[in-house]
């Protein structure tokens, strides 16, 4: 077995080329996503596939430059710039939605992980939503700049 590191970034490299069917199982059947930006907790590999899809549907260019990757024992930490043009209706908690504005996004996440037998069995999600929106929508003030 690899490092908890290897397990998050083999999961990492198949969302990154969009490959669904390494993704899903580079989780426990069992695990648990926590979306804290949007309120939404995602269930299984299968499920953390299906929300990816849907977040690719918004932002298909969508990529994240890994700021810094941080390894606890099975604990991972992983300090992210997503970048993406948004191309595709965005559905907001509240149930209204964004239409595609074509404009980029430049926002600064964190990710913390926990891993068991070489899959994901925790992942925690956090970014700020209303510095999404304020740079899809021009309104209000954007996210800050940061450097790699």
């Amino acid at each position: 077995m690899g490092s908890a590191t290897d397990a998050v970034m083999a999961s990492f490299d198949a969302w990154r080329h969009n490959d669904h069917a390494a993704f899903a199982p580079t989780y426990a059947p069992d695990a648990v996503l926590h979306e804290h930006a949007t309120g939404r907790t995602v269930h299984g590999g299968e499920a953390m596939a299906a929300h990816n899809l849907a977040w690719r549907e918004v932002f298909p260019d969508i990529d994240g430059e890994m700021l810094s990757v941080s390894e606890d024992g099975d604990r991972v930490a992983l300090q992210i710039l997503w970048r993406g043009t948004h191309r595709g209706d965005l559905m907001l908690p509240d149930g209204t939605t964004v239409p595609a504005t074509g404009r980029t996004i430049e926002l600064p996440a964190a990710m913390f992980l926990v891993v068991a037998d070489g899959r994901i069995t925790r992942l925690d999600h956090y970014f700020n939503p209303l510095a999404m929106l304020a740079q899809l929508t021009g309104e209000g003030a954007a996210a800050p700049a940061m450097s790699a």
